[in-house]
């Protein structure tokens, strides 16, 4: 079996060429019969896989920006069509609806796989001199006992008595998720803003009426 290899140039080209042979429907095309989904997973390669698939689909498709935005939700499942329902609106074209993908479930790279120099100012590659390096770089700039004036952690050992304890009410509850900042990825529950404010809300308005 041969294999070809192609530049991402001539790759393009390809698709424009298929796009435009003869035979090929003239009329917009749609994600009706795309398999490709995508259920919120903050994976930076499972999002890449995602995009790069529908995005070559519509182009071989011939499909518009306007049906692209219309049938993106056809793709999208669980968590990720929740967001979507929350974000649409901030997506005026087929690029912005893939960053907007990208900013709320491609995660950054950790901090042991960014470059990190030595005191030497050498790179390190190793992910344990990487770690290292930064437990010495934030020893040195964040030591509160170096702190003008002094500072020592049995300063709080009274502290929780002057902190308000009483548990919050439904509406300081309900006030707090109405101000969870939106198209941001969600925790480590796997659950985006968006479903607290369209869920979590109503079932606390109800119970208050």
């Amino acid at each position: 079996m041969t294999t070809i290899t192609m530049s991402a140039d001539q790759f393009n080209e390809l698709l424009r060429t298929v796009a435009a042979s003869p035979g090929t429907n003239n009329s917009s095309g749609s994600f009706s019969k795309c398999t490709a989904r995508f259920s919120g997973k903050r994976c930076h390669n499972t999002v890449e896989t995602f995009i790069t698939t529908v995005s070559i689909y519509k182009e071989i498709e011939k499909i518009s920006e306007a049906d692209a935005l219309k049938g993106l939700p056809l793709l999208l499942t669980d968590n990720a069509a929740v967001w979507w329902q929350g974000v649409q609106n901030e997506a005026k074209t087929w690029n912005d609806a893939t960053q907007l993908l990208r900013t709320a479930f491609s995660p950054s790279k950790p901090a042991h796989q960014l470059y990190s120099r030595d005191t030497n100012g050498e790179i390190l590659h190793d992910k344990n001199l990487v770690l290292n390096r930064w437990v010495q770089h934030f020893s040195e700039h964040l030591n509160i006992n170096d702190i003008e004036g002094g500072y020592h952690i049995g300063n709080q050992q009274n502290l929780h008595h002057q902190l308000h304890s009483e548990d919050p009410t439904r509406e300081e509850v309900s006030n707090a998720i109405l101000k969870l900042r939106e198209n941001k990825a969600p925790g480590i529950d796997d659950i985006c803003s968006e479903m607290f404010k369209k869920v979590v809300i109503y079932f606390l308005q109800q119970s208050i009426n």
